[in-house]
Order: structure tokens, then sequence, then C-alpha cells
């Protein structure tokens, strides 16, 4: 399990990589286009878009999972260790809702996209439904990431997984 577990989280993160190489790729065909030939990269902004958000529900799995979103913790640094868990079970329930009611939305919006066929409308059409369905299971792998921690808060014990997920990607080896 938690193996199985890790590669997923691990997948999302290599997903979420190779977005930002293609809107790194995209982007930079588009400039050069446009310096060379004087026409931009017909499509590039409907691409790069489509491709930013994917990267962003992906990326926020492991967001998640290392805890590395902005705390500010001037004042819960002063709370007692008892008050501190029970604020962390309440953000974790509050962030249990807030990404399912996301994931759920998502899921509403993909598979409309999924039954309509939908696609972007540029000179180069392409498919844009499975992009939406990479972003609801983004979304939704957040969800259950936040919800593993809610459990384990709830539990009192630590969140993190053995195998090739580290908490940091300071931590070197793997």
């Amino acid at each position: 399990m938690k193996n199985g577990y890790s590669n997923l989280l691990w997948g999302a993160l290599i997903i979420s990589g190779l977005c930002m190489f293609l809107m790194l790729s995209i982007s930079t065909a588009d400039v050069l286009a446009y310096l060379l030939i004087g026409r931009p990269f017909p499509g590039a902004n409907e691409i790069v878009e489509i491709a930013l958000a994917v990267c962003v529900a992906m990326a926020i799995v492991y967001a998640h999972y290392s805890r590395s979103h902005v705390q500010v913790d001037i004042i819960s640094e002063r709370f007692s260790p008892r008050l501190r868990r029970i604020m962390k079970i309440v953000t974790f329930a509050l962030s249990t809702l807030c990404t399912g009611f996301l994931a759920y939305g998502s899921w509403l919006l993909a598979l409309t996209s999924v039954q309509e066929k939908e696609t972007a409308i540029t000179l180069h059409s392409f498919p844009i439904y499975p992009w939406k369905l990479l972003f609801s299971i983004g979304l939704t792998l957040a969800a259950i990431e936040v919800f593993r921690q809610f459990i384990l808060a709830c539990l009192g014990r630590p969140h993190w997984l053995g195998g090739r997920m580290k908490p940091s990607m300071d931590d070197g080896e793997n």
C-alpha cells in the first residue's frame, strides 16, 4: 500500500513536470516563430493555458503531501500542543472539504467535456477533454491526500510515507 500510493504521488509530480516542460517548449517555439518568421505559433496560448491547469493540479498533490503550503504561525506557535493538534485536525477537515468540492466540480466539468468531445477552436484544433480529466484526477488525488492527513492527524500519527517520495526536495538521496 505504501509503495503503490507513493508511486501514485510520484506519478502526479512527474505529470506536473511534463506539463511544465510542454509549456516551456510551446512558449519557446511561439517566441522563436514570432522572431524568425513574424508569426506566432498558432494555438500556443490555449495549449499553455490548459497545460498550466494540469501542472498546478498535479503539483498541489505533492504540496499537500510535503505540507509545503505557506503557513503563518506567529499565533499558532504560542498554542499549547493540545490546541495545536485540534487546530491541525480542523484545518485538515476544512482542507478536505474544500479540495473535495473542487474535485467534485472538476469531475462534473470533465465528464461533460468528454460527452461533448470538447476541442479547442484554434487554427490547429486539439481535444481538451483529456486535459480536463487529468485536472480532475489531480484534484482528486489532492483531496485523497488531505483526507489521509486528516485521518492521521486524528490518530496522532505522522503523515510521511516510506518509499520514493521524500518529505522535502532538499533531502538528497532517494
